[in-house]
């Protein structure tokens, strides 16, 4: 039995995910998307509306109970907010899908979470790592042995080179290059077009080339 999709959040990041979801065959999977669930239930109509979005926004994630016919996916830009979203659903039996644009090349020995979207031309070589609840926009390329840990978003044609960590909760910014073996720690954020060569701090923002502590 097809299952029913939900997707978690109706922002801008999430018609992206839908247009993903789309993309992918019918007979190439095991669910169709039923519509949004939004907190701002109002809001979230609306704006689907101004975009030309006509899914139905089906209740507030906080309310939702899951029902064993649905499945779920984040579609929600912070990573703050889309690994507490998860973590909640998850704690209320939640199942959630992984979503493989069909023009991405995963190795079959890399390891991918639960709830991850993987975008249009992406690459995740051997043996790289990528966790729950993380996003991996397109052309993002993972060498081999990469890690990125749960909730991070890789920006549009990131390249995080052989052996690269980012550690939970990471965002990079599109055209962001991490060098072999460089470690961002949790919830640091790498701004557009840097280059990290040294280890990033936790929590800290970085921009440029090379990569900068961004001045207070």
């Amino acid at each position: 039995m097809r299952r029913r999709l939900l997707l978690l959040g109706a922002s801008g990041f999430a018609r992206e995910v839908l247009w993903m979801a789309d993309d992918i065959a019918a007979a190439a999977r095991e669910w169709d998307v039923a519509g949004f669930l939004d907190d701002d239930r109002d809001g979230a109509r609306a704006s689907l509306a101004a975009m030309g979005v006509d899914l139905p926004v089906l209740g507030t994630i906080r309310d939702h109970v899951p029902g064993s016919d649905e499945v779920f996916l984040p579609a929600i830009g912070s990573n703050r907010a889309r690994l507490a979203i998860g973590s909640s659903l998850l704690d209320r039996g939640a199942a959630f899908i992984t979503l493989v644009h069909p023009t991405a090349r995963v190795h079959r020995s890399a390891s991918i979470g639960t709830g991850v979207v993987i975008g249009p031309l992406a690459c995740v070589a051997p043996k790289a790592a990528v966790g729950q609840f993380s996003v991996l926009n397109p052309s993002a390329s993972l060498r081999e042995d990469v890690v990125v840990g749960e909730g991070s978003f890789v920006g549009a044609r990131c390249e995080l080179m052989s052996g690269a960590v980012l550690e939970r909760g990471t965002f990079l910014g599109s055209h962001v290059t991490v060098h072999p073996h460089v470690r961002v720690a949790a919830f640091a954020t790498i701004g557009v077009g840097s280059v990290v060569l040294r280890r990033v701090a936790a929590g800290s923002t970085q921009l440029g080339v090379p990569a900068r502590p961004l001045a207070v």
